[in-house]
């Protein structure tokens, strides 16, 4: 099969793709904006004005959902990666009935919209915290939890507590 991924790269070429793509089709981008701007709507939260011009999307840029409020952001590491879960959101989590939706309202979906290597993990992360959300609670020590996982196993979740 001359177009399948292997491993070595399959995460660095899907975000690549995806990169590619909010570079070059701003109708894609008007999209995903305004799927942001519906997830943002529907955890309750008020959605800032997205324009979808080249020059105010800046991939890799750490965003902000809105000013002032605590969000979800991730990193990438030699060793894997790790999605930062603060104290503020585990608390928003608890209150809604829509895990998913509130994580990607929290950043999620600026991290996916992002283009960068985690782009494509997002949704795995926010599936894993829909259903492990007891185990975060149970770990978090009060100022929220890191999810991390490693390149060799992207998708093993481990929640550890920010101290």
């Amino acid at each position: 099969m001359a177009n399948a991924l292997n491993l070595d790269n399959g995460f660095e070429a899907v975000s690549q793709v995806f990169k590619n793509k909010l570079q070059q089709d701003l109708k894609f981008r008007e999209k995903l904006a305004e799927g942001i701007c519906a997830s943002l709507e529907k955890a309750g939260l008020e959605a800032p004005p997205i324009e979808t011009t080249a020059e105010n999307i800046r991939l890799g840029e750490t965003l902000n959902v809105a000013a002032g409020q605590e969000k979800i952001t991730a990193a990438a590491f030699w060793w894997g990666y790790h999605f930062v879960i603060p104290e503020a959101v585990m608390k928003e989590f608890s209150k809604v009935s829509d895990v998913v939706a509130a994580f990607m309202a929290y950043g999620g979906s600026l991290i996916a919209a992002s283009g960068g290597t985690l782009a494509p993990l997002v949704a795995i992360v926010a599936a894993y915290v829909s259903v492990q959300l007891a185990l975060m609670q149970a770990v978090n020590q009060g100022k929220g939890v890191y999810l991390s996982a490693t390149w060799i196993s992207p998708v093993i979740l481990v929640p550890t507590p920010i101290t």
